[in-house]
């Protein structure tokens, strides 16, 4: 069975290379570009592993952490942002503390090797 990886991310260009680095390694893909629906999107796919923009419209990516906390989710999560690596390093302390069991952080322009090596992690440990 394919693994599941959730798209959380509202700049489509990066979600697109994203998903089709994803899909080249076999992973089953959905990118939901709208936080506000995230909660129903991410419990009816009930993905292995969420990537996520810590910077967006409406919702952003500490507020969800904290919806995936709350309902004790157990997907890995990786954090994206092009903002302040200070910003991805605070929402990987936050989801540490809020009790998720892997947090991991890359910063935009996301490389793809480093990208490719992220996805293919079994969520052990918690790299920068």
């Amino acid at each position: 069975m394919a693994r599941r990886l959730l798209i959380v991310d509202d700049d489509l260009p990066v979600a697109e290379l994203i998903e089709r680095v994803a899909q080249r390694q076999g992973f089953d893909t959905l990118v939901a570009r709208d936080s506000t629906r995230f909660a129903e999107v991410w419990q009816a796919f009930d993905p292995d592993i969420i990537l996520l923009d810590i910077v967006m419209p409406e919702l952003d990516g500490i507020a969800l952490l904290h919806q995936l906390a709350a309902a004790e989710c157990r997907a890995r999560v990786i954090l994206i942002s092009g903002s302040d690596p200070y910003l991805l390093e605070c929402g990987q302390r936050l989801g540490q503390a809020y009790g998720l069991q892997s947090v991991q952080c890359l910063h935009k322009p996301i490389g793809l090797s480093e990208l490719r090596s992220s996805l293919a992690a079994g969520g052990e440990g918690t790299p920068d």
